[in-house]
């Protein structure tokens, strides 16, 4: 099969976050506000690794399970790269990490159980539920191994505020 030449390579997704991570890095020693680039960052990495994975799904699985695939390919990656963000949060006691982390969870959530049960095929499906309720137990073991942490984080966030 031939593959067709890919749009964007996976290079310029990667230097565009990473300069958007350094740019949020200068901004936060500069004490201006760095969050917005530092999401946008976030963003660009997700959206290369959802565009690597369904040039994989395209060039190498066949046609008629593409569907099913895709679904539960995307889930399982959104939901790692979540799971990664809040494990990133709790080590480096980051709010900003934790609360993007469990965020595009919930939107895994909702991907899952409004999108998937209706594309994928039985196995597929199967598949992503477990890989969502795996990571889940994951993310909230992670909550409660560091609740004494991650409290005395939002309390210190909170008193540099007054």
């Amino acid at each position: 099969m031939l593959r067709t030449p890919r749009i964007f390579p996976p290079v310029t997704f990667l230097f565009s976050a990473i300069s958007f991570w350094l740019g949020a890095w200068w901004a936060k020693r500069l004490r201006v506000p760095a969050a917005t680039a530092y999401i946008i960052g976030n963003v660009i990495l997700l959206i290369a690794a959802l565009a690597e994975f369904n040039d994989w799904v395209q060039a190498s699985v066949q046609p008629e399970r593409q569907a099913s695939v895709t679904a539960t390919g995307v889930s399982i990656l959104m939901a790692l790269y979540a799971v990664t963000l809040v494990a990133i949060g709790v080590a480096r006691g980051s709010a900003l990490d934790r609360i993007l982390g469990l965020g595009l969870l919930g939107l895994v959530i909702v991907k899952v159980y409004l999108i998937d049960v209706w594309q994928a095929s039985h196995l597929f499906r199967t598949a992503a539920f477990v890989s969502l309720g795996v990571l889940l137990l994951l993310t909230s073991y992670l909550y409660s191994r560091f609740r004494g942490a991650i409290e005395n984080w939002w309390k210190n966030e909170e008193a540099r505020k007054y």
